[in-house]
């Protein structure tokens, strides 16, 4: 009788601690419920080498796991909500010996706005970058698509121009190091996008392929890695990222 009724004991403290860490996981978790009265955020990771980074905005941690390389929060196509005005944005690495910088930062932001906050760089020199992300949804099947230029280099190279098969021309021209262009629509949801040298008009750093993407919807396409690199995890590549 003693063992029964001490198992039951045990089985009802392990449900209420449970209980209790659910409780907790879903109030750190806060997504994008309330588009009028709250400012949105969103992180991007593009710091090469980065694997345990964690998000507080306002000392309150919002990341349920680590955000590492090429990693997003929130990990879905939503934003973390904030009250309006100047959110405190920490962006630190978990590990206690770690060489990364901890980024501290103001974000002055506005009701009903949205934001994306982006790291780049390298480990032991990371940096970050915040724009405002304003949208113009097109009033036909179009997708919304912009740029972002994050290579890593330690020596000057041109900036990049992007080329888009389907269109036959340049979608985005002259894109410099460490700078974002504003959304704008393209029509194409299946393309083949060029990544190449300003000026240049044939070859390129980079080819991408992407497929299925939802009308109306926008999307950040960025460049990342280190630009002198063409294999190993470090490599120049492109990735794409949904906004909303």
């Amino acid at each position: 009788m003693f063992k029964k009724i001490y198992s039951v004991a045990v089985l009802f403290a392990v449900a209420t601690l449970l209980a209790a860490c659910e409780k907790n996981y879903e109030y750190i978790g806060a997504y994008n419920t309330d588009l009028q009265t709250k400012a949105n955020v969103k992180f991007i990771n593009l710091n090469v080498g980065s694997l345990r980074n964690t998000l507080t905005l306002n000392n309150v941690l919002v990341s349920r796991t680590v955000i590492s390389y090429l990693g997003t929060y929130p990990q879905l196509s939503s934003y973390a909500v904030v009250d309006p005005g100047n959110v405190a944005v920490l962006i630190k690495d978990t590990l206690i010996t770690t060489t990364q910088p901890s980024i501290n930062l103001t974000l002055p932001t506005t009701a009903n706005s949205f934001y994306t906050v982006f790291t780049y760089d390298t480990l032991n020199n990371t940096k970050a970058k915040l724009v405002s992300d304003n949208f113009t949804v097109p009033a036909d099947t179009a997708i919304m698509l912009r740029f972002a230029n994050f290579f890593f280099t330690t020596v000057p190279v041109a900036n990049i121009d992007v080329y888009s098969w389907r269109a036959g021309t340049n979608i985005a021209t002259n894109i410099p190091l460490n700078e974002v262009t504003t959304f704008t629509s393209h029509l194409y949801r299946t393309d083949t996008l060029y990544f190449r040298l300003t000026g240049v008009t044939s070859g390129e750093l980079i080819k991408y392929f992407y497929s299925g993407l939802t009308s109306k919807r926008a999307y950040t396409v960025a460049t990342r890695g280190r630009y002198q690199n063409t294999t190993g995890t470090a490599a120049r590549g492109v990735s794409l990222f949904t906004n909303y």
